[in-house]
């Protein structure tokens, strides 16, 4: 006895006259094995768990399931799509969908390399601001807050702020953080100004703005408007490594009030970190060479 749905199945892959026409284009490859199994099951085993190689050089079991899929895809199509054709040569969309999905999942042939990397802050040209920003979120209640500062050429404070934010995402402090570095040192007369953030995606919504209805569009563009004033503004991606003082800032801010606080000269938190950064000195990174 086989039920209504299972010989729906075996109608649609191996009965009817498209699942022939296909069929028929793989040869001997469907025929032998649909004379020496003509159970079903014991067919749709032996073709799945076959070794062999089909002429391209294709695993015939993975030709095999993509051709189910296709047959059973189209006569889906068939049955509720008006007017839908079989296409002329269905051998060759199969064939080709096999390949480009093993282009699609090979694995990488070169292994890859860990390495330690030293990494360290780099100092704008004299007569440029460099600022340093970084958010930070306490993950037990979502506090946020972002810190940061402007140096100068030879790594010289020339002011810092941190912000407690209240309740967000990472991403928002993130954002903060860089609006009120770049709001700084605008109203500090700065004109040539490098922005530096340990966040990626912060700084992919900042060289790529979104629409107007992504959920961070507000800070985003405000961000942007400050860049399109009239100086030389550039952001840029770092890693954590080259960012440790903004770091500092930016935890710091979860003990503070909420709202933006200035500091004019640097907290004692990050003295130590100032200098080291001055003097470039180089802190260990594992990262793929």
């Amino acid at each position: 006895h086989v039920s209504g749905g299972h010989w729906s199945l075996i109608c649609g892959i191996n009965s009817c006259s498209s699942s022939f026409l296909i069929w028929n284009q793989f040869g001997s490859w469907f025929e032998d094995s649909s004379v020496l199994f003509p159970n079903f099951d014991d067919w749709l085993f032996h073709n799945l768990h076959s070794k062999r190689s089909f002429m391209t050089g294709l695993a015939w079991n993975l030709v095999f399931a993509v051709s189910l899929w296709f047959i059973w895809k189209w006569r889906c199509k068939f049955v509720f799509e008006h007017g839908f054709l079989l296409p002329s040569e269905p051998q060759q969309v199969i064939l080709q969908y096999v390949k480009d999905w093993l282009a699609a999942t090979k694995s990488i042939s070169a292994p890859l390399h860990q390495g330690v990397v030293y990494l360290h802050w780099q100092a704008p040209l004299p007569g440029r601001c460099k600022v340093n920003s970084d958010g930070s979120r306490k993950h037990a209640r979502g506090y946020i807050g972002a810190g940061g500062m402007l140096r100068d050429h030879a790594g010289n404070w020339i002011k810092g702020f941190s912000v407690n934010l209240g309740v967000g995402s990472v991403i928002e402090a993130e954002l903060w953080g860089i609006f009120w570095g770049l709001h700084l040192a605008w109203e500090d007369g700065f004109r040539t100004v490098e922005v530096e953030c340990d966040s990626k995606s912060a700084v992919d919504l900042l060289l790529n703005p979104p629409s107007h209805t992504h959920p961070l569009f507000s800070i985003t563009n405000c961000c942007y408007q400050l860049i399109q004033k009239e100086w030389c503004c550039s952001v840029k991606h770092i890693f954590r490594e080259q960012n440790f003082a903004a770091d500092s800032l930016a935890a710091m801010s979860h003990d503070l009030p909420l709202g933006l606080h200035i500091f004019d000269s640097a907290p004692g938190v990050v003295v130590e970190l100032l200098a080291a950064d001055a003097s470039s000195l180089a802190r260990p990174r594992m990262s793929v060479l």
